[in-house]
């Protein structure tokens, strides 16, 4: 699947294996799925330590809010990269001197 670079890197921090990153409508399901083979084979990655605040802490989730929290940053690292790279381009367009700048100096 041809997943844009943040969405792909929040599902690695996850433990997503790359065989099974969702389009966004599949992600609810997706991570549902997920949870219970992280419940079967923890690893030591983010959403198994959030299945552990789950599981081990008195339940301080719902099944549902462990869910949402998994699908957070996957949501929320491809959506504010996304608007960083369209809001800089902007800039840069309204910017010129600066737009100068940076392809004399990309450093």
């Amino acid at each position: 699947m041809n997943t844009p670079l943040p969405a792909t890197v929040m599902a690695e921090l996850l433990g997503i294996p790359p065989e099974h990153r969702p389009a966004p409508a599949g992600l609810h399901a997706l991570l549902a799925d997920l949870i219970a083979d992280k419940r079967r084979e923890p690893r030591n990655d983010l959403l198994c330590a959030l299945v552990g605040v789950r599981d081990e802490h008195d339940g301080r989730l719902s099944e549902e809010e462990l869910v949402g929290t998994g699908m957070m940053p996957i949501v929320a690292g491809h959506e504010s990269t996304v608007n960083l790279r369209g809001n800089t381009v902007l800039a840069l367009q309204r910017h010129p001197g600066q737009l100068a700048l940076l392809r004399d100096r990309p450093s």
